[in-house]
């Protein structure tokens, strides 16, 4: 009985590692459908605008790497992301 325990126990580990595989290829595949498209964030409260050029990924987050219309390149979290796309 105790080896059947630590066989489920074991079987519920691989489980959740592949599920947190697939939870990172998902956010990377979102994420990089954003490439080439406008976005604006907020930076020391000001509203940025720039197209994305690619994404990194680190700890399962993704982080884009946008050219600002300022000329500068910057890495913006996708969760601080307030517009994607043109709105105007």
């Amino acid at each position: 009985a105790l080896e059947q325990m630590t066989n489920v126990a074991e079987g519920l580990t691989n489980v959740s590692s592949t599920v947190s595989g697939i939870s990172s290829i998902l956010t990377a595949s979102k994420a990089s459908g954003l490439i080439g498209q406008t976005v604006s964030w907020e930076q020391d409260k000001t509203t940025m605008t720039g197209t994305v050029e690619g994404v990194k990924m680190k700890d399962d987050a993704a982080s884009l790497v946008v050219k600002a219309t300022d000329g500068k390149t910057y890495t913006v979290s996708a969760s601080d992301l307030t517009v994607i796309g043109k709105l105007e």
